[in-house]
């Protein structure tokens, strides 16, 4: 089953963050390769090592292949920028409230 481009992560460079996200919409562990025809750039490896580095992504190696998979799961993830923006927050409280009552952004319209 092909899986649709789905939105990067926020938080990290684009590449990466498109990566990250192809990683937690498939249902099992990817190769470089896998991940490459879900997205139609260049530098995929280089993504996974800085992801790798970041802690973001574990690889298993299979023969000659690494499989890649995402440590955290997206809510997981965006938990811990949230918390990390709050942190720098002067009134936390008022920042998710302010969050919570903005409607969502529409790119589509």
């Amino acid at each position: 089953a092909d899986l649709a481009r789905p939105a990067p992560a926020p938080g990290l460079p684009p590449r990466q963050g498109t990566v990250l996200a192809v990683l937690w919409e498939a249902p099992r562990p990817l190769t470089a390769a896998q991940i490459s025809t879900h997205l139609p750039t260049t530098g995929i490896s280089h993504a996974l090592s800085q992801l790798r580095a970041a802690g973001l992504v574990t690889a298993t190696r299979k023969g000659h292949t690494h499989r890649y998979q995402a440590v955290l799961g997206r809510d997981d993830y965006l938990a811990g920028l949230v918390a990390a923006a709050l942190d720098q927050a002067g009134d936390p409280a008022a920042v998710l409230r302010t969050a919570l009552n903005t409607p969502p952004s529409r790119e589509h319209e």
